[in-house]
């Protein structure tokens, strides 16, 4: 079944959403990935993700994104603020236009919090991407043991 609901990700489709059971609050789904989690890493994220989807949902792409604003606002995407549970990198890599985008505010981890480690890298693979896309990290700031948050800015506006 294919619900109301869209997941972001680097090419169209259709894919099965990963819920987490918030174990501080119980009943509340959390922190949704369209990757399987590594069940090594769980523990720390103080709650169950379950191992199989949940739900299937629509996937929508950063340049669908952007022509939706474009139609429905008049103008494109200037900037993008990123937490998408291990998909930041599929979603930035599958973007063919971000010119009109200014900055960019991404979570990255330094572990592998899903399985899927050829769609899931590292931070500084993530970090390589934005940089050959023409974007300079400003500032980072670390947010838990192994990530953070990081601001990139065009670097023609700097």
């Amino acid at each position: 079944m294919v619900g109301q609901w869209a997941a972001l990700c680097g090419e169209p489709g259709i894919v099965g959403l990963y819920t987490r059971k918030v174990v501080q609050f119980p009943g509340h789904d959390a922190q949704s990935s369209i990757f399987k989690p590594n069940e090594n890493i769980e523990s720390l994220e103080h709650g169950i993700m379950s191992q199989e989807p949940t739900i299937d949902v629509q996937c929508k792409t950063l340049d669908e994104l952007t022509n939706y604003s474009q139609t429905v606002w008049g103008r494109g995407l200037d900037f993008l603020q990123l937490d998408l549970q291990g998909a930041e990198y599929s979603v930035l890599k599958g973007a063919r236009n971000l010119q009109g985008v200014r900055a960019i505010s991404v979570e990255a981890t330094e572990r592998q919090v899903y399985g899927n480690e050829s769609e899931v890298p590292p931070a500084a693979r993530l970090w390589q991407l934005l940089t050959s896309r023409g974007f300079k990290k400003v500032v980072g700031t670390r947010h838990r043991e192994a990530s953070s948050d990081t601001l990139w800015v065009r670097a023609d506006l700097i």
